[in-house]
């Protein structure tokens, strides 16, 4: 056992010195890069850029091999751009990016790439294939006004493959803004996004019209996990708090920022679905703002949920406005085709002049099970039912709220999905959203000394990784609160 525990104080003082040598600051990276070996790749690329074989030189990253053994690291804004010649390779962060990062003016400002500022990694047809390990890291400063011709598929990725995944990444940035398919983190995807969080304005413009807009992703064909978007998010048609047209899956994800458009389907989460969501939520108000055009499918949760769509285990807070004269719902503004919404809730309401208000949906043709919604601000469940099945449960805001929620929301699952709480109901999985150096934090949300011998201690009766460990030593350095 002694030789064990020697074992793991040296593999600590190895993490420490290995840190020390790796460095922290931006002006260390030139020294790693001349250390880095010189790798010679292929790699296969569809678009602009066909059968390109290169070097990778000690400069283009500040480590690794492009392995999944041994990722490239990234540390600086240019070996974050260097991405671009490496599509189908592995990376990590091991430093936040931000305005005081080495090639920040020349890639990432507001002036960088002749005013446009960040040109997004690949194209909508060079997807990104490879993973992206942001490592608890956060990119910040990035600015993207990208509205000329071809400028779609826009955020710090232009299109993420379905080999592609990032993951464990924060992205906060003063804006975005496209033509179509426009989001922080990627315009579009068909890979995974897992534990990552955008944090900015998103703004989808055109001359004639911008289609899909997500504080997080423009359009989703992959799967979205444990993700959270802040921020308001505008354009004309599919338009949503997190994703502007979702085709895949959502899963314990959220968007709290305002939503505005000037057309249709607009949803304070997801403008349209066609997959599938759940465990999801949305609190900001959704509403369109041209008054000129008809506008349709506004809802607080989802503007439109169509096709095979479902939507189950999530709830709506947000208000939903309509000027136009059609559907607008609390949760979701049209529910059609064979789609379904079950055992979910919206709590807003739901308001046009001349439209078909509904406390759960604006026009409902087809399945809704198990739903509320607060009949103190809404009259009835449905705007209009047209051949749907189902009916949506209204209850007063008393009854919706602390423990009188679960006896009046019985057909929620208050057993293990959802939990009871001083106000409306949350879902069980927003308390797996604490940051697991948390225990290690102090009520600043600062690692201090204390917490970092305490985390140590746990390392040394195995409960927990050294992954972890190295997490809180760095946020020991650092001093900066643990998000």
């Amino acid at each position: 056992m002694e030789r064990q525990n020697e074992s793991k104080r040296r593999a600590v003082a190895g993490t420490r010195d290995a840190d020390q040598r790796t460095g922290r600051k931006a002006g260390a990276s030139e020294s790693i890069s001349r250390r880095t070996a010189l790798t010679t790749i292929g790699v296969g690329l569809t678009g602009a850029v066909v059968g390109f074989s290169g070097t990778v030189s000690a400069d283009e990253f500040a480590g690794g091999s492009g392995t999944e053994q041994d990722p490239y690291q990234i540390e600086t804004w240019g070996q974050l751009e260097n991405v671009t010649s490496n599509m189908d390779d592995q990376f990590v962060l091991i430093d936040d990016l931000d305005e005081e990062t080495a090639g920040y003016d020349d890639y990432a400002a507001p002036s960088a790439n002749g005013g446009e500022g960040w040109d997004p990694i690949g194209t909508s047809t060079w997807r990104f294939d490879g993973t992206l390990d942001g490592n608890g890291h956060t990119i910040s400063g990035l600015a993207i006004d990208r509205t000329g011709t071809g400028d779609d598929y826009i955020g710090l990725f232009a299109n993420i493959g379905f080999d592609g995944e990032v993951t464990n990444l924060h992205v906060d940035v003063p804006g975005v803004t496209g033509r179509n398919n426009v989001g922080i983190i990627a315009g579009g995807s068909g890979g995974e996004i897992t534990d990552c969080s955008a944090n900015g304005a998103v703004t989808a413009e055109d001359q004639y019209q911008a289609d899909f807009a997500g504080g997080l992703v423009g359009r989703n064909d992959g799967s979205i996990v444990d993700s959270h978007a802040t921020g308001p998010v505008t354009g004309d048609i599919t338009v949503g708090g997190l994703v502007g047209k979702n085709n895949g899956s959502i899963t314990n994800a959220s968007a709290t920022g305002i939503v505005e458009g000037a057309m249709s389907f607009l949803g304070g989460l997801v403008g349209e679905n066609t997959g599938t969501i759940s465990k999801s939520w949305a609190t900001g108000d959704v509403s369109d703002i041209d008054l000129s055009w008809t506008s349709t499918g506004v809802g607080g949760l989802v503007g439109k949920n169509s096709d095979d769509g479902v939507i189950e285990n999530s709830y709506a807070r947000g208000s939903a406005t309509i000027n136009g004269n059609d559907n607008v719902g609390a949760l979701v503004g049209e529910n059609v085709q064979q789609a379904e919404i079950r055992t979910s809730y919206a709590t807003g309401a739901a308001s046009g002049p001349l439209a078909n208000e509904g406390g759960v949906a604006g026009l409902n043709q087809a399945t809704v099970e198990d739903v509320y919604y607060n009949s103190d601000v809404m009259d009835s469940a449905f705007g209009e039912v047209d051949g749907g099945t189902g009916s949506g449960t209204g209850l007063s805001t008393d009854e919706m709220q602390g423990a009188s929620a679960e006896d009046e929301m019985d057909d929620l699952d208050f057993d293990g999905t959802w939990t009871t709480t001083d106000g409306y109901p949350e879902l069980a999985a927003e308390d797996d959203d604490e940051s697991p150096l948390e225990p290690y934090t102090n009520e600043d949300g600062v690692v201090e000394t204390d917490g970092l011998r305490d985390a140590i201690d746990n390392w040394r009766g195995s409960e927990i990784d050294t992954d972890l460990l190295r997490d809180v030593i760095d946020a020991w350095r650092s001093g900066d609160p643990v998000s």
